[in-house]
């Protein structure tokens, strides 16, 4: 049952257009509305009135606009509550100063997770279970954002423009916080994260206009910051899951006699960005755009750094009165810092291994280096001819897409990095009567080495049910993995789509209908095959009778089939 009833009394105390005979056209209208809001709520408020406050009280909006010779202002104020309320301010003064800001805040309401149903237990003993820290809090944040821009243009300079942004977010309140062990069982547990989370952007903006062009800079510096402290966990004690002994230590990283963990950790980070935009209407008989973009973001609470480098370049023009020949083209460089993971060394109090590191025991060092999979050279080609086929013959268009990633740090086949797509199209558009129109496509794409997970299932190994700790030579789950040999992916190397669709429009009403089918595969895999292919219609009528209200019917059939075998390596202990 969730419930909300709202009740308002609203009066309207001025509604005064107040004329000044300063000069023609001057002007000013005060408006005040005040009221009195009552809220009754029911079982789930935030089911009910997720993005709503359930306070009683005053409520009142305010506008405030007038008109000069010296230019304009609009001052406007919505009170509806404490945790919901918005404003606008802008103000135009004689073309040379231009600005806008927009307020807005209102509650965000999250649920309660009791976690009752995380309770379990397997035939061999194993448990799910569940524990609560803060059962009594209510979970919810207040949003708040401010949206700012001001332009100033000066009269000698009228091709130059310089702006400012300014933009703040801020999340404030209590999220539902959770964590897992699972060793001998798996134990869900649940606290209270205080937010204190503020997202500045500020940017500053240059543009210069000519004749048949102009060019753009800007540079914005983001900045996200938290307020409070992080979440700490303590992890359960790790015992072995039928022997119930502490066997294991010497495996861990995380445990109940280490320090506390960090649990949901939102990181502050700063991020810079530089922006070139270049438009030339004609040179060279095509029209132009052309752009960089160039970023760094930090993570604070590491130190780790992401570079992005990106440039893009758009041409365009006719060809004769019945050809367009539009092309774009894309390169770019993500660079991420490699991380380096130094493994906690930790003995073994129990069992044979007794005062032994699993370096120790199996001669294994789990220390390394982590290299980004996002590291990438990419380049990207769009190539689009449209030929208009007469007046009452429809447009024709041709496409012809090129893509290739290389991934510097991750292989996507044996010895290759590089993933190169080709993608041909081509669409027809065609109005043979009035409101009637129909739509055709065909599309079909080749990719070469498509992302991949090499050796991703099929173990050779072969064990008892669980690993022994006392048989060294018992396979352990690091062989496991070095084991596998089958090649998983859910990305096709081939595919094809064809769509049609037809609608007409009438006065006021609308129906249309549309086909889609699409089928892709992947044979390039060793062990696992993926093959998927969707049909999707549907049927929509939409009719308007009168201004106030509008109505409409949907039909939607859909069918899909998807093949993807695989062998998951089975691992226990």
């Amino acid at each position: 049952m969730k419930t909300l009833l709202r009740f308002m009394l609203i009066a309207g105390l001025a509604a005064l257009p107040l004329t000044a005979a300063a000069a023609e056209g001057e002007g000013t209208v005060i408006k005040a509305e005040v009221g009195v809001r009552g809220v009754s709520e029911d079982d789930s408020p935030d089911k009910a009135a997720e993005y709503e406050s359930t306070e009683d009280g005053p409520i009142g909006k305010f506008l405030l606009k007038t008109d000069g010779n010296w230019g304009n202002l609009l001052l406007y104020a919505d009170y509806v509550a404490k945790d919901d309320n918005r404003g606008q301010l802008d103000f135009d003064i004689k073309r040379m100063v231009r600005s806008h800001t927009d307020y807005d805040l209102f509650p965000h309401r999250l649920g309660h997770e009791s976690m009752e149903h995380l309770e379990a237990t397997s035939f061999d003993g194993k448990v799910v279970r569940h524990t609560d820290l803060d059962p009594n809090q209510e979970y919810g944040l207040d949003y708040s954002v401010i949206d700012h821009r001001t332009e100033l243009q000066f009269p000698a300079l009228k091709a130059l423009t310089l702006a400012v942004e300014y933009r703040r977010q801020k999340r404030d309140g209590h999220k539902q916080a959770y964590t897992t062990s699972h060793c001998d069982n798996c134990h869900i547990t649940s606290q209270a994260h205080a937010l204190d989370e503020t997202t500045t952007d500020g940017t500053f903006e240059a543009k210069v206009g000519w004749k048949g062009g102009f060019a753009k800079g800007s540079m914005t510096s983001r900045e996200l910051r938290q307020g409070t402290g992080t979440v700490p966990y303590n992890f359960d004690n790790a015992l072995h899951p039928e022997l119930q002994a502490p066997i294991f230590d010497n495996r861990l990283q995380f445990d109940d006699d280490i320090n506390p963990t960090i649990a949901d950790l939102w990181s502050e980070s700063n991020k810079d960005t530089g922006r070139l935009d270049l438009h030339f209407d004609r040179l060279l008989g095509f029209s132009w755009n052309a752009g960089g973009v160039w970023s760094e973001t930090e993570n604070r609470y590491t130190g780790l750094k992401s570079e992005y480098t990106g440039y893009v370049l758009n041409a365009a023009r006719m060809l004769g009165k019945t050809f367009r020949l539009r092309w774009r083209g894309r390169v770019y460089n993500i660079d991420n810092d490699d991380v380096y993971i130094d493994t906690i060394e930790r003995t073994t109090p129990a069992g044979p291994h007794a005062g032994l590191t699993y370096e120790d025991v199996y001669n294994k060092n789990f220390d390394h280096w982590r290299y980004s999979a996002l590291d990438r050279d990419a380049f990207e080609s769009k190539l689009d001819l449209s030929l208009k086929i007469g007046q009452r013959a429809g447009n024709l268009r041709f496409l012809w897409d090129y893509e290739t990633i290389d991934r510097e740090n991750y292989q996507v086949a044996v010895g290759k990095t590089e993933t190169t797509t080709n993608l041909l199209g081509v669409t027809y558009r065609y109005r043979p009567a009035k409101g009637l129109r129909l739509d055709a496509e065909l599309k079909a794409a080749s990719i070469d080495n498509p992302y991949m997970l090499i050796d991703g299932a099929c173990s050779t190994l072969e064990s008892d049910r669980y690993s022994n700790p006392w048989q060294p030579e018992t396979p352990q789950y690091t062989e496991f993995q070095a084991a596998r040999i089958g090649d998983t992916t859910a990305s096709p190397s081939s595919w094809a789509q064809f769509k049609i669709g037809a609608s007409y429009v009438s006065g006021n009403s609308m129906i249309a209908g549309n086909y889609r089918y699409w089928d892709g595969d992947n044979k390039d895999g060793d062990l696992s095959d993926w093959s998927r292919t969707n049909q999707t219609a549907t049927v929509t009528f939409w009719s308007m009778p009168e201004e106030e209200w509008d109505y409409y019917v949907a039909v939607a059939w859909q069918d899909s089939t998807l093949d993807s075998p695989a062998c998951i390596p089975i691992f226990n202990g």
